[in-house]
């Protein structure tokens, strides 16, 4: 029967196991992310000129702009999946070793397709349940308008439980696609139909464990930045006048902490990459010999 613990021993194996590949993962996130950075800052030094001169920056640059940082990021999500898939081969697969368990071929298309799917399946979801809520959280304001609050309260914590509910469901499906060489959606829907709760309990920890990672991070990287807030109250303008600082600090010249952020986020990337690929993996694996172990104690 696999356990919590098993789950994420597997995350942490992976990190162990194949550290020469997550150093590679590591570095080559890196590089993909300071390209994007170098490539935006031209437009980014306008839009902080622009900010710090109190005026709108020219509509048809801002566009250019958008574009320009939207098919970048793009690109770098792109080389993120690879990434993931690189390690999710190197937890299921891990005889297929090579350059770090970097290929560019089915695998990741498979994993395009799934993470397509996924996502028009849960925006689809997520809309289906603001219609609902909005449907219902009308009702209620129209017949007791002071219980329209808590209402909402409730029912936005619904919502956020039954998205929960089918991430945990479908988490498997990545693991389960580069496992079996196909596309398996449904596949993890079944998998972890009576297994919730342990898969829950395993997201929860390992999510827990890359947040605190996250806020040392942010505190080293960032802490400037949100000790100006904080001496501005929060204020709008002074969250304001703190973003545009930060995007100086980002965009503007290149520091010993402008480097230092760079390195750090790659090591948490490569963290986060690293420890879900290994659960999921590590899940996917157990719970199907979990199967075929009560399959045969039938026909024992």
């Amino acid at each position: 029967m696999v356990t919590v613990g098993d789950i994420i021993g597997g995350g942490f194996r992976l990190i162990r196991e194949r550290v020469g590949a997550v150093a590679v993962w590591a570095g080559l996130y890196l590089v993909m992310n300071v390209a994007v950075v170098l490539a935006l800052r031209p437009a980014m030094a306008g839009l902080i000129a622009a900010q710090a001169a109190g005026s709108a920056p020219n509509p048809a640059v801002a566009m250019a702009g958008m574009s320009q940082m939207f098919g970048l990021y793009l690109l770098l999500m792109i080389g993120l999946l690879v990434l993931y898939t690189a390690a999710l081969r190197a937890a299921v697969r891990p005889a297929e070793s090579g350059f770090a368990y970097l290929r560019l071929g089915m695998d990741e298309v498979r994993m395009v397709l799934v993470a397509l799917v996924l996502s028009v399946g849960f925006f689809l979801l997520y809309v289906l349940l603001a219609l609902v809520i909005g449907v219902i959280g009308g009702v209620v304001a129209v017949a007791a308008r002071a219980a329209a609050v808590p209402v909402f309260v409730l029912l936005g914590l619904i919502v956020f439980a039954v998205l929960i509910f089918f991430y945990v469901r479908f988490s498997l499906a990545f693991a389960l696609t580069m496992q079996r060489g196909k596309i398996m959606i449904g596949e993890s829907w079944n998998l972890t139909k009576g297994r919730f709760w342990t898969l829950f309990g395993a997201y929860f920890v390992v999510g827990l464990i890359v947040t605190v990672v996250s806020v040392v991070v942010l505190a080293i990287t960032q802490g400037s930045y949100i000790a100006e807030m904080a001496q501005g109250g929060f204020r709008p303008e002074a969250v304001q006048a703190a973003q545009r600082h930060q995007m100086e600090q980002q965009f503007g010249a290149i520091t010993g902490l402008t480097i230092l952020g760079w390195v750090l986020g790659a090591v948490l990337m490569t963290l986060w990459i690293t420890l879900a690929a290994g659960v999921a993996g590590a899940a996917a694996t157990g719970l199907r010999e979990d199967d075929f172990a009560d399959i045969a104690a039938v026909y024992e």
